[in-house]
């Protein structure tokens, strides 16, 4: 049995026309909807960056801000280094009431101290310091900061310098005057101990002697103490039996 189709022609034509524009519509809002999707993830990833992108900024200037401050701590420490050095340096010296004080210490009774003077000496094998300097070293000198240069200059007048005491007496016994010396030389304030001089009185018993004492170098100066000043300047305890 044969199905008679009384529609026009045209009318399925019509029919299929709407079926294939259903069909692209619903393909269309696909790519419409993929596209979509896309560029809201891409939207989100870019938000995403950008948030990571401005969190390393922030990171990178607090970093930038540590350098610089870390930088300046650098540069002021150097500043306070180069200062103390200069303020230890001013005290190299030995005060003389220090150098008095550890010459009669140790004294005995059967010595009399006639005479006790403290002066600046060059050092034996120093070489004789000169204020001329070449423009060169001048402009290098100039060119320091200011606490270090000031200390280059401290260094060239007076490291050649040592402060030596000249102790002139009378003993009535020459084993004290010998076991006042050994006291001396144990003492470590003093860098060396001699007895220049020793010669009978003339009209009193005993002897006359002559004692050069020169006292070590002081802070910052080469073969100086490093040490904290008052264990550097304390003499040790004496020996039994040195003093009478």
């Amino acid at each position: 049995m044969h199905t008679i189709d009384f529609l026009p022609e045209s009318y399925r034509e019509k029919s299929s026309r709407r079926h294939d524009m259903v069909w692209r519509l619903g393909v269309v809002a696909l790519l419409v909807g993929l596209v979509g999707a896309s560029l809201l993830y891409q939207f989100g990833q870019r938000r995403a960056v950008l948030a990571q992108l401005a969190e390393v900024d922030q990171q990178h200037a607090q970093a930038q801000q540590t350098i610089a401050e870390l930088g300046q701590a650098q540069a002021e420490l150097q500043q306070a280094r180069r200062a103390a050095a200069l303020y230890v340096y001013l005290q190299h010296r030995w005060p003389s009431s220090r150098l008095l004080e550890a010459v009669a210490r140790h004294l005995p009774e059967q010595l009399v101290l006639d005479e006790v003077r403290a002066v600046r000496e060059r050092g034996g094998d120093a070489p004789v310091a000169t204020t001329a300097r070449s423009a060169g070293e001048g402009n290098e000198v100039e060119a320091l900061p200011p606490h270090q240069r000031d200390l280059t200059e401290l260094r060239k007048q007076n490291d050649d310098y040592r402060s030596v005491v000249y102790v002139h007496g009378t003993a009535d016994d020459a084993a004290a005057l010998h076991r006042y010396v050994r006291s001396l030389q144990e003492s470590p304030l003093w860098e060396e101990v001699q007895l220049a001089r020793i010669e009978a009185a003339e009209q009193a018993t005993g002897s006359h002697f002559q004692l050069r004492l020169v006292a070590r170098a002081g802070y910052g100066q080469p073969a100086g103490p490093t040490e904290p000043l008052l264990a550097a300047v304390a003499d040790r305890p004496a020996r039994k039996g040195t003093t009478p």
